[in-house]
């Protein structure tokens, strides 16, 4: 059963300094929130970071103190810690969610970047209507000049191509 004492000690050490981080981020990004909002806006997740850190920081210690000090103290019940493990699951499950959240806007604005790009391309290639088409059926080189460029490299690379085969 050492090896259960040892591995549980080494996970909430591990535990603390991860809420350690977790809580000084969070902090850090409320500061430049509250910074840079005109309205003092606070995101959802940085609020959720701070809790889940303090009430890491604030229990896990005291679950370990009472554990080396006291044999046999209640924290140190498997049901406790089981209990008090799922509880701070659902937090961290939270974040979760606010990450991917956070990563689906990244995602949204890289392709919104990507979009513009060659949306820019389009128009800057005669085809005037790119903004009023379908990306589905969106041509680049749509205009007849450019049209008919490309489509007379494709099928000279294509020749050029089954001559080499």
């Amino acid at each position: 059963m050492a090896f259960a004492s040892t591995f549980r000690l080494g996970a909430l050490v591990a535990l603390i300094l991860c809420a350690l981080v977790v809580l000084g981020l969070s902090a850090h990004l409320t500061s430049k929130s509250e910074q840079a909002a005109p309205f003092h806006r606070i995101f959802a997740f940085e609020g959720l970071g701070i809790a889940t850190g303090a009430i890491t920081i604030a229990t896990v210690p005291l679950m370990v103190g009472v554990d080396l000090t006291r044999k046999g103290a209640f924290t140190s019940m498997v049901v406790v810690e089981l209990t008090w493990l799922d509880e701070t699951a659902a937090c961290r499950e939270t974040q979760a969610v606010a990450a991917f959240g956070f990563l689906g806007w990244i995602i949204l604005m890289f392709y919104w970047v990507f979009l513009l790009i060659i949306s820019i391309t389009a128009a800057s290639h005669g085809n005037s209507r790119v903004w009023f088409s379908s990306v589905y059926d969106m041509n680049v080189y749509d205009s007849k000049e450019a049209l008919m460029s490309h489509t007379n490299n494709m099928g000279t690379m294509q020749s050029h191509h089954t001559q080499q085969v």
